[in-house]
């Protein structure tokens, strides 16, 4: 199926992939952030808790989901493929088949997640157990989602594009600011 808006389709893909690496980065950096005692205090504080837990779950479900519609094959979804073969750039092309290649493993263990956790809910499975018996780790997400983002901002640069999909340290660091200030709350 070509792009009837070969420009609007991606920039409505680079907001997946926006989408994806935002979220997982947030996911990341607060499950990473145990190894600090004053973050994993801000974290843990019992008027913040609640409001954490639902963080940590949600950017997880979110970053998965963003990468599932990324590589969603079904019938009239938006394509990466598609998207990348409408702006008729061989060489783009063959970066996405790369990607394909490269990471198949990986963007099929995202769509089990997705479609037995997140976007459904299997009735012989229960949700923890799911992300253990795909079996992908944080650091499979993260270079499919590094790929992905690599292949749109270029692309987005072709198309001129002004603005790119943000580095992950942009992400990271807004998270450790936030628990810095609420441990300093927490240590006054």
């Amino acid at each position: 199926m070509a792009a009837e808006n070969p420009k609007n389709d991606l920039r409505r893909m680079m907001w997946e992939a926006h989408d994806a690496r935002a979220c997982f980065r947030v996911w990341r950096t607060l499950d990473l952030s145990k190894d600090n005692r004053e973050r994993v205090n801000a974290i843990n504080d019992f008027a913040y808790v609640d409001f954490f837990h639902v963080v940590i779950w949600g950017t997880q479900a979110l970053a998965i989901l963003s990468l599932g519609k990324i590589f969603d094959r079904s019938k009239g979804a938006l394509k990466l493929q598609d998207i990348v073969r409408s702006l008729d750039d061989n060489e783009l092309s063959k970066d996405v088949n790369g990607l394909y290649s490269k990471h198949g493993r990986a963007i099929e263990k995202i769509k089990r997640i997705r479609d037995k956790s997140v976007a459904h809910n299997d009735k012989n499975m229960d949700e923890r157990d799911v992300f253990v018996s795909v079996g992908i780790t944080p650091n499979e997400m993260e270079r499919l989602i590094e790929d992905v983002c690599r292949i749109l901002n270029v692309a987005a640069g072709r198309k001129s594009i002004s603005n790119p999909i943000p580095d992950d340290l942009r992400f990271k660091n807004a998270v450790h600011r936030l628990l810095d200030k609420l441990g300093n709350d927490y240590a006054n």
